[in-house]
C-alpha cells in the first residue's frame, strides 16, 4: 500500500508543478511500478485512488481535465518504464502469463481469508 499512498500524496504537487513536470510525472509512475512489483495489490490501489484524487482536483478546479489528462500520461509511462524489462525477461522465458497469474491470485487468496489466520487456510496451498 506504500506505493499507492507514494502516489497519491505526490501526484498534486507533480501535477501542478512548472518546472520539469513531465519528468516529476515520470518518476512518480516508475516509483509507484516499482511498488506494484514489490506488492501487486498497489496497482489496484493506486490507479482507483488517484482516480479518485484526479476527480476532487478536477471538481475544485484545482487542475483542469486537460491538465489531469496530459499528467497521467506520463504516470502510465513511468511505470510502464519500470515494468518493461521485467516483462521482457519473462516473457523470454515463456513465463510472463504465468507471473501474471500468480501475482494476482495473492490478492484473492488475502479476500478468502490468507494471511488473516494460523494455521494458513487451505487457499494457501493451490498458490505454493
Amino acid at each position: 500500500m506504500m506505493g499507492s499512498l507514494l502516489l497519491v500524496l505526490w501526484l498534486p504537487s507533480a501535477l501542478l508543478s512548472q518546472r520539469r513536470r513531465a519528468l516529476k510525472l515520470a518518476a512518480l509512475g516508475w516509483i509507484w511500478g516499482l511498488f506494484t512489483w514489490y506488492s501487486p495489490e498497489n496497482l489496484v490501489m493506486g490507479a482507483a485512488s488517484a482516480a479518485m484524487l484526479c476527480v476532487l482536483l478536477w471538481a475544485t478546479e484545482t487542475i483542469d481535465f486537460k491538465g489531469i489528462v496530459t499528467g497521467i500520461a506520463p504516470v502510465a509511462l513511468g511505470a510502464l518504464l519500470f515494468w518493461a524489462p521485467i516483462a521482457v525477461y519473462y516473457l523470454a522465458h515463456g513465463l510472463l502469463a504465468q507471473y501474471f497469474s500468480n501475482a494476482f491470485q495473492v490478492g484473492g487468496a488475502v479476500l478468502r481469508g490468507a494471511w488473516n489466520t494460523f494455521p494458513a487456510p487451505d487457499v494457501l496451498q493451490s498458490l505454493f
